[in-house]
């Protein structure tokens, strides 16, 4: 699925591939699409989504 510039993504986790990419599984705001996105393709920034002065991020 291509990704409009913009697009919000909700990151739930990621890994490190064998040749040493990182990896996230990411699902897309407001459809039901959920899947695997190279580091490579992201650009933007981390949002605090509830409010409690955290963002983390865990492995998979």
């Amino acid at each position: 699925m291509p990704l409009k510039a913009g697009t919000t993504l909700f990151f739930h986790c990621w890994t490190i591939n064998s040749y040493g990419n990182v990896w996230w599984y990411v699902r897309v705001e407001g459809t039901g699409w959920h899947g695997w996105i190279s580091d490579a393709n992201l650009v933007g920034t981390s949002v605090d989504e509830n409010g409690d002065g955290q963002i983390s991020f865990h492995q998979c």
